[in-house]
C-alpha cells in the first residue's frame, strides 16, 4: 500500500487564468477562512506520531475596486498560501510524508493513508458539506505533528504581491482578519501485548518433507479491530529489504522429526513470499485476513546445508491505521517449535 493517496487536481487553463488576473486588480480580500469540514467545529485531536493527518480547509475570496468578485483559481502563480502558527506567524513546516514520521508540526498538500479521526471523536458522520456547494473550492492542507501539545493555526496568502494573514494582524488596507482552528496533538495510544491477537494457522501446502504455517497478527480492543497497516525491522536487514528470514534453526529436541525450522517476515505489501526449505522453494500467500499481518513458519524433516543459525529474539515495529507504532518482538521457542509474541 502506498503511503500517499493519489491526488487529482483539475488544472484547467493556466494561461487563461493568468491572463484574467493580470487584467483585474484585487482591491481587497473579502474572505480568508480556516476551518474543518464539519461546520461549527473549531478544534480537532490527532495523535502526535508524525503520521496521522487532520484535513484543514482554507477559503480565499476577493473583490476588485468595483465590488466584483475576483476568481482565484489555485495555481502557484496566482495564489500562494501556507498555514502559520497563530500567535507567532511562523509557517508550519511543509514536508511531504515519505514513509517516515515527519518532525514537529507539518502541513502538506498530500494526503497519506492513515485515518484522519482519533477513535471515539465521531466527527466523520457530521461532515455534510460538499465542495460543489461552495462558490470557491477550498485549498486543502493536511496537518500532522510529532510533538504532544496544542497549536492554533491560521493562514497566510499572497495575492498580487500583497500578504494577507488571518491571525488578527494588520493586512493591506488596514483590515484585520481573525480566523483560525485549534489542533490538539496527544500522546500515541499504547496497548498491552495481550491485546494483540497472535494465531497460528496450519497450511495445506508442502510435501511429505516440508510443511508450513502462518502466524497472524491483529489488534483488537474488545470487539473493535484496530487495523495494522505495516511492520518493519532493522534486525538482519541493514538495507531495509524484505522479506527477512529471522529464524534459521536446527532443532535440538529428539522428540521432533523436524530437522530445519525457519521464519520469514514479508513486507506488509507483499501478497506472497518465497520460502526456501531443504529440497525446494515455495510461494506462500500472506496477509489473508483484513487488517492483520502475517508471517511464515516453515518446517522440514530434511537436514539443511550449512547455514548461520538465527535464534535470537527478533524485534520489530508494527504501525496501526492511526499511524501509531508499537514495539513488539518474536521469541523463538526451539523446543516446542513455535513463535511467541512479546513486547519489544
Amino acid at each position: 500500500m502506498s503511503d500517499s493517496k493519489e491526488v487529482g487536481v483539475e488544472v484547467g487553463s493556466v494561461a487563461n487564468a493568468l491572463q484574467a488576473q493580470a487584467s483585474v486588480q484585487i482591491d481587497k480580500v473579502t474572505r480568508l477562512e480556516v476551518r474543518f469540514e464539519a461546520p461549527g467545529v473549531e478544534s480537532k485531536r490527532l495523535y502526535a506520531n508524525g503520521r496521522m493527518q487532520v484535513r484543514v480547509w482554507v477559503f480565499v475570496e476577493a473583490q476588485d475596486a468595483d465590488g466584483n468578485a475576483v476568481s482565484l483559481p489555485y495555481f502557484p502563480d496566482l495564489v500562494s498560501a501556507r498555514l502559520i502558527e497563530y500567535h507567532t506567524g511562523k509557517p508550519l513546516q511543509q514536508d511531504v510524508y515519505t514513509g517516515r514520521p515527519l518532525q514537529g508540526w507539518n502541513s502538506s498538500h498530500v494526503e497519506n493513508k492513515y485515518s484522519h479521526e482519533v477513535p471515539g471523536w465521531g466527527l466523520s458522520s457530521l461532515v455534510s458539506d460538499r465542495l460543489s456547494a461552495f462558490r470557491q473550492a477550498p485549498l486543502v492542507f493536511w496537518v500532522s505533528s510529532s510533538v504532544v501539545g496544542q497549536t492554533q493555526v491560521a493562514v497566510e496568502v499572497t495575492l498580487q504581491g500583497k500578504v494577507y494573514r488571518s491571525n488578527n494582524t494588520t493586512n493591506p488596507g488596514g483590515t484585520k482578519i481573525n480566523n483560525s482552528v485549534v489542533l490538539h496533538a496527544e500522546k500515541k495510544a499504547t496497548y498491552a501485548v495481550e491485546q494483540f491477537r497472535w494465531e497460528s494457522e496450519q497450511l495445506k501446502v508442502g510435501d511429505a518433507f516440508n510443511s508450513f504455517s502462518l502466524y497472524h497478527l491483529g489488534l483488537y480492543l474488545g470487539s473493535r479491530q484496530v487495523e495494522l497497516f505495516s511492520w518493519e525491522s532493522t534486525r538482519y536487514n541493514p538495507d531495509d529489504r524484505y522479506p527477512i528470514e529471522f529464524c534459521r534453526v536446527r532443532p535440538n529436541s529428539l522428540a521432533w522429526a523436524i530437522k530445519y525450522f525457519t521464519g520469514v517476515l514479508p513486507s506488509a505489501t507483499q501478497k506472497s513470499v518465497r520460502v526456501n526449505l531443504p529440497g525446494g522453494q515455495y510461494d506462500i500467500e500472506v496477509h489473508k485476513r483484513s487488517g492483520e499481518l502475517s508471517l511464515v513458519n516453515g518446517f522440514s524433516s530434511r537436514l539443511g546445508g550449512n547455514f548461520q543459525t538465527r535464534n535470537e529474539v527478533f524485534p520489530f515495529t508494527v504501525i496501526d491505521e492511526y499511524g501509531n507504532d508499537h514495539a513488539l518482538s518474536i521469541e523463538i521457542d526451539e523446543h516446542n517449535l513455535k513463535f511467541n509474541l512479546r513486547r519489544g
